[in-house]
């Protein structure tokens, strides 16, 4: 019987006892002046900690200044800094940059080829690829952004078109951890 009595008490105290559990990170759904995913910001914090807090955002408003926008972010007991540049004004549209003719968009890979070796961009490679239109393709990095792009020119599509994709280093380095350059 006395044994029974000590396993019920250790039972009410165990139920009554306060979770020192940390509570699970809450990011809104949009950070940064509503500019950028809060799903995307939270898999780069902790799951759990101090509480998410946007310290500060400047430059993430659609028609606001052309600079570098920058948001201080920090949740989980770590900081989080978000930078970027619009390229494109607010009233950017498919139609603007859609070219009326295989001609034009000619005229505009000839001029992507020579400004991806300026600022910064490297011109990686430039190769006709194995499909039947033999499409263009344009490889470039920026060592200093950290950054790719490949470009692919369809114009022998109706209408021509242009593939672009863009690859970023937003890694970060766990605490306590090193990264190896190559």
């Amino acid at each position: 019987m006395a044994l029974g009595a000590v396993v019920v008490a250790g039972a009410g105290v165990v139920l009554f006892q306060p979770d020192h559990r940390e509570p699970a990170l809450s990011v809104p759904d949009r950070v940064c002046q509503e500019a950028v995913s809060g799903t995307q910001v939270k898999a780069l914090l902790p799951g759990t900690g101090e509480a998410f807090e946007e310290k500060r955002a400047v430059n993430f408003v659609v028609g606001g200044p052309q600079e570098l926008g920058r948001c201080d972010l920090s949740g989980g007991g770590t900081d989080l800094e978000v930078t970027y540049k619009m390229a494109q004004e607010a009233d950017f549209t498919w139609k603007s940059v859609q070219p009326d003719s295989a001609s034009d968009q000619d005229v505009a890979l000839s001029n992507l080829k020579k400004k991806l070796s300026t600022s910064g961009w490297v011109l990686k490679d430039s190769y006709l690829d194995n499909s039947p239109n033999k499409n263009l393709n344009l490889v470039a990095d920026n060592d200093s952004k950290k950054a790719s792009v490949w470009i692919v020119g369809y114009s022998k599509d109706d209408p021509p078109s242009l593939s672009i994709q863009v690859v970023a280093a937003c890694y970060q380095v766990p605490d306590g951890q090193t990264v190896d350059h190559y």
